[in-house]
């Protein structure tokens, strides 16, 4: 039998940010239990718990872009773009870059009891990144990797597109806005390698335009 549904529910979200889940179909709005259908709306610098759920996941994101974390590799999946997650792998979704909406089915239906959340009181609830500089060079991400892995929370932006089309977008290092000083103070003698822009060099533009 054919059901419309009119309006959603909004559901109660987890992690350090509030982020809005307006659930079209599962076990809260359309009382079912084969699949969910939910829409997020989340905000910048919204980071939830890992999950180890018992359902698998697909997602499409309609703007912006939604960072996914699993245990052998992290993903940057971008408007347009949808990725599938499976139980019983470990998972971490965030949106460090914008604001992002999308669009979650989780088969069999979204419920507290089969996400198995990591403890939330062990995030780190200030999940504000911060752009420090953009290089195209591969020699640039490995050696400031090589001065921050171990004492810095940080990523580089789009560095996997760049070992696929390189020269057309610069990677970007982004560090939580918690160790910027300490970032810019292990940094401040390092030069970029090949077409990079750094904070040195944008710090002395300002310094002539003064």
């Amino acid at each position: 039998m054919s059901k419309i549904i009119k309006s959603p529910s909004v559901i109660e979200s987890a992690g350090n940010k509030p982020k809005i889940i307006r659930e079209y179909f599962g076990r809260v709005n359309s009382e079912s239990d084969e699949l969910s259908i939910a829409k997020m709306t989340s905000p910048q610098g919204w980071i939830e718990p890992g999950q180890t759920p018992e359902f698998n996941e697909y997602t499409f994101v309609l703007k912006g872009i939604l960072k996914v974390e699993t245990e052998s590799e992290n993903f940057e999946v971008k408007t347009g773009e949808a990725i599938l997650t499976e139980k019983g792998e470990w998972i971490r979704y965030s949106t460090p870059f914008e604001e992002t909406e999308y669009i979650a089915i989780c088969i069999p239906a979204f419920s507290p009891n089969m996400v198995h959340r990591d403890d939330e009181e062990k995030l780190d609830k200030n999940f504000n990144y911060v752009e420090v500089l953009r290089t195209y060079s591969q020699v640039d991400i490995a050696m400031i990797k090589s001065l921050l892995d171990g004492n810095i929370d940080y990523y580089f932006h789009g560095e996997n597109f760049m070992s696929i089309r390189p020269l057309l977008e610069p990677s970007i290092l982004m560090v939580n806005e918690n160790d910027l000083a300490d970032v810019k103070e292990l940094l401040k003698d390092f030069e970029l390698n090949f077409m990079g822009v750094s904070l040195k060099e944008e710090d002395e533009d300002k310094n002539e335009d003064e």
